[in-house]
C-alpha cells in the first residue's frame, strides 16, 4: 500500500543560544520523511534573532516544510515579519491557506492556522458578559473559520489540518484541568469533523499525551517536543484504521 511519511514536531522554543541544538537530528529527515510539519512555538519569545537561528537549524532539511505559528511567535509582536521570513526560505506557512503535494503516487493537502483558546464543552468560556470575553470567543471562531476555508479547498487523497492549540481534551491528559481553557478548544475540531479530514496535528500542551480524537472521531496527534521526548516523530499516512 502506498504511504506518505510525515515528520512532525512542535514547541521547539528556539532562542539565540539554540545553535546546533536541532540541526544534527534534522539532517536525517531527508532520508526518513517526505514532508516536515512544524506545529508552532518555533521560537522562545518571537524575536527575529530567534527565527534566524531556527532557519539555520532547518538548513539541512531539503524536503518540503509546512508550518503554523504558535502563541510564542506573537509575544514580541513580530508575527508578520516571522511569517515573511519563513516564507522567503520556502517554508509553507499556513494561516487559512492550503498547500498540496504529490508523493509516491498519492496527493496530500494541508491547511491550518494557529488556533486559539476558550476551553471545551460545557466548561468553555462563554460568549457572554464583558466585551473582552466576547472578543476572545470571536478570535477563536475567526481562527476556526480560517481553517475551514482552507480545508474546503483541498481535493487530495489525504487531508491534514495543522494548528498550535489543541482541538480536543484527549491530548491534554496529564495537564491540570484548571488550565484546559488556555490550551485549546473543541471548536477547532469542528471543520475536520465536518469535512472528513484524515489527521490533525497540534502542539502547545507540554504535559499532555500524543494521541487522541476529536468529538467526531478525527485522529489527533500532539507533537510537542516535551511530549515526544525527541526532536520529531514520523507518521505513515494514511493512518491505520482503529
Amino acid at each position: 500500500m502506498k504511504k506518505i511519511r510525515l515528520a512532525a514536531t512542535g514547541d521547539l522554543h528556539v532562542h539565540e543560544k539554540s545553535e546546533d541544538l536541532f540541526k544534527p537530528a534534522f539532517r536525517d529527515l531527508n532520508e526518513q520523511a517526505d514532508i516536515f510539519v512544524l506545529a508552532g512555538d518555533l521560537t522562545a519569545t518571537g524575536k527575529i534573532s530567534q527565527i534566524e537561528v531556527l532557519i539555520s537549524e532547518l538548513s539541512p532539511v531539503q524536503i518540503p516544510i509546512v508550518a503554523v505559528l504558535g502563541n510564542h511567535e506573537f509575544h514580541s509582536h513580530k508575527q508578520i515579519q516571522i511569517r515573511q521570513i519563513l516564507m522567503k526560505q520556502g517554508i509553507h506557512v499556513l494561516d487559512g491557506n492550503c498547500v498540496k503535494f504529490e508523493v509516491n503516487g498519492l496527493s496530500i493537502g494541508f491547511s491550518g492556522a494557529k488556533g486559539f483558546l476558550a476551553g471545551f464543552g460545557k466548561q468553555a468560556i462563554p460568549d457572554f458578559g464583558e466585551q473582552s470575553l466576547k472578543l476572545l470567543v470571536d478570535e477563536l471562531y475567526h481562527e476556526m473559520h480560517k481553517m475551514q476555508r482552507g480545508l474546503k479547498r483541498l481535493d487530495t487523497d489525504i487531508k491534514v489540518l495543522v494548528m498550535h492549540y489543541s482541538p480536543t481534551k484527549d491530548t491534554l491528559r496529564g495537564e491540570h484541568p484548571e488550565i484546559y481553557a488556555f490550551l485549546g478548544s473543541h471548536v477547532l475540531g469542528i471543520p475536520a469533523d465536518d469535512l472528513d479530514i484524515d489527521l490533525i496535528i497540534h502542539g502547545h500542551s507540554h504535559y499532555g499525551v500524543e494521541e487522541g480524537f476529536t468529538a467526531g472521531g478525527t485522529p489527533v496527534r500532539n507533537v510537542c517536543i516535551p511530549v515526544l521526548k525527541k526532536p520529531y516523530t514520523i507518521y505513515e499516512l494514511p493512518l491505520k484504521k482503529t
